[in-house]
């Protein structure tokens, strides 16, 4: 099963020395299987492997919680730069917990417009 970006995001993931995340991005991995399997691109016997997979490379991953200051960050994002709910979560999430040396990764196109129009660091998977 593979999701455009989805070789790039895991070679990112693999090569980062930590990886943080919104919480949001559980049910995204699990959302994305779930989409392989409608979509008939793996049965329920071969999406248990890509579950699997998730599961474990989730469990590596720092997770910052949807606070209300994020939430109304994402908001405002979600407005301003007509992004999806849950790209607006990722980036307000993203400038909440950003570095100096961070870098957001991305596959989807309005996001990564939005992160470069805010000036933030972005590695494009896809």
């Amino acid at each position: 099963m593979h999701e455009r970006g989805t070789e790039e995001a895991s070679e990112l993931f693999l090569s980062a020395r930590r990886v943080r995340s919104s919480r949001v991005l559980v049910p995204e991995a699990h959302a994305a299987v779930a989409r392989a399997r409608r979509a008939r691109r793996v049965g329920p016997r071969a999406a248990a492997r890509p579950l699997e997979t998730a599961g474990e490379l989730l469990g590596e991953v720092d997770y910052i919680d949807l606070h209300p200051a994020v939430a109304d960050r994402a908001a405002r994002l979600a407005v301003i730069h007509e992004l999806r709910g849950f790209d607006a979560i990722h980036l307000a999430s993203y400038e909440q917990m950003a570095t100096r040396d961070s870098a957001l990764v991305a596959a989807d196109g309005d996001l990564v417009q939005a992160a470069r129009e805010l000036g933030h660091a972005v590695a494009v998977a896809g």
